[in-house]
């Protein structure tokens, strides 16, 4: 068993990587497989007012319980504002409105430290949180606990 897929690219333009998708229905990557990783109980708020994408760390009500190696998820809340910010309420594919299914966004990464409430991670967020769009429970962030895992590249 391999982890730790990376696909990584530079630049743009002629001399940039390019992607190419043929074929119908241009399926770019398809990534499945089963996780046995749960849930371990602690969990925190993060108490950003708003986090950048690109970000190494978030700050969390109350950071006992986690310590640094610790895998976490992050829960960013999908809310109708949030659907509207982004623009996927207008989603048209052939002609037919798309619908965004309203599910939380979830996203794993290691601490590597803690300065007094802000975890440090390992990778930098892909996205922005703003809390205005989050809801009422805003973004949490729960420890994962590593019951083993298989992943399949396909």
């Amino acid at each position: 068993m391999a982890s730790g897929v990376v696909l990584r690219g530079s630049g743009s333009g002629a001399d940039g990587t390019v992607i190419e998708m043929t074929g119908y229905p241009h399926l770019a990557f398809s990534i499945a497989g089963t996780s046995t990783d749960a849930l371990a109980g602690v969990s925190s708020t993060v108490t950003n007012a708003y986090i950048s994408a690109g970000s190494m760390g978030l700050n969390v009500r109350d950071v006992s319980g986690f310590k640094a190696g610790d895998r976490i998820q992050i829960v960013h809340p999908v809310t109708p504002d949030w659907v509207r910010l982004m623009g996927m309420n207008t989603l048209v594919r052939r002609g037919k409105k798309e619908t965004w299914i309203l599910k939380d966004l979830k996203t794993e990464r290691t601490i590597i430290s803690i300065n007094g409430n802000r975890l440090q991670l390992d990778v930098p967020l892909a996205d922005s949180y703003d809390a205005k769009y989050l809801g009422p429970t805003g973004a949490i962030v729960v420890e994962l606990k590593k019951l083993g895992i298989l992943r399949k590249l396909a």
